[in-house]
């Protein structure tokens, strides 16, 4: 038999995968799925268990640390992914992609005038990923079909009004943007002004 995760010759009756660990149950691979799933581990372990490069595991670290001062624990939510929340709503995911040794953070926000002034105080850098990667509504909720307002001089149409911001490998720059974001969500939050938006499944878009 042959490990799934990492592909290694093992021999009938294993229990345990004896190149990358992972679990074995009566001949069958437990998935990483499965095995995290009964775990529901801890991030910080499994960036201690994974060889991500020094400076990712800093970031990741410094980004965790300052969500346990906004008293934000990461909740593991899936596979290598730990949901962020506050007050019961959504905030964000850290995702860890294990195979690639890299990280994401994703970022719930809303495409407004507090956003636009977040922006405005950002370095060019920022700004300009932000106007590359404006995302458009695809019809995938009540607040179809999006929203039209002007976003640093340029006049945007049907934009969603939820965005999901992601940052593949933030560095210093990315990773301040994205506290703000948690931030300015959190002060959403707090002052009852995130939407309260009705999913679609898929069959229904239009």
């Amino acid at each position: 038999m042959d490990c799934t995760k990492c592909g290694k010759k093992l021999p009938d009756g294993s229990n345990i995968c004896s190149s990358c660990g992972i679990k074995i149950l009566k001949n069958r691979i437990v998935t990483i799925y499965n095995q995290q799933q009964v775990d529901r581990p801890k991030i910080n372990d499994i960036i201690q268990n994974n060889i991500f490069d020094d400076k990712i595991k800093e970031n990741i670290f410094d980004f965790i640390l300052y969500l346990k001062s906004l008293k934000m624990t990461p909740h593991w939510e899936h596979i290598n992914s730990w949901s962020l929340n506050y007050k019961k709503k959504r905030v964000g995911y850290i995702k860890l992609n294990e195979n690639k040794k890299d990280w994401s953070i994703w970022c719930y926000s809303q495409y407004d005038k507090n956003f636009e002034t977040l922006l405005m105080n950002e370095p060019n850098i920022i700004k300009e990923y932000i106007m590359e990667n404006i995302i458009y509504c695809y019809n995938c909720s009540a607040c179809t079909p999006g929203k039209n307002m002007l976003l640093l001089g340029k006049e945007l149409e049907k934009i969603c009004a939820t965005p999901n911001i992601r940052f593949e490998n933030p560095n210093e720059n990315f990773l301040n943007f994205a506290k703000n974001l948690i931030v300015l969500r959190r002060e959403a939050i707090e002052n009852n002004k995130v939407p309260k938006n009705s999913y679609i499944a898929i069959k229904n878009r239009k």
